[in-house]
């Protein structure tokens, strides 16, 4: 439900990115195997998507954005201040 519109808008396309590592949770030594499961079962994750220490959230940021301007086809903007 829309709160409200802005005219001559549209969304051109959506991107993402994600780190390529990739840890399981049936993997973890720290807690017994029935913990583990219970851990997949209740949250419904089995594998995710870890950063190494010196990559932050707006790394992944820019990547997504730099795929999407080229795929879309658009030249980018220098904003001089």
């Amino acid at each position: 439900m829309a709160l409200f519109t802005i005219e001559n808008t549209r969304i051109a396309g959506v991107s993402a990115c994600v780190p390529e590592k990739v840890i399981s949770n049936h993997d973890y030594t720290w807690i017994s195997e029935k913990d583990r499961k219970l851990l997949i079962k209740t949250t419904g994750v089995e594998n995710k998507h870890v950063v190494g220490s010196n990559t932050t959230a707006s790394d992944l940021c820019y990547v997504a954005t730099e795929r999407l301007i080229e795929q879309l086809k658009w030249k980018k903007m220098r904003l001089r201040f």
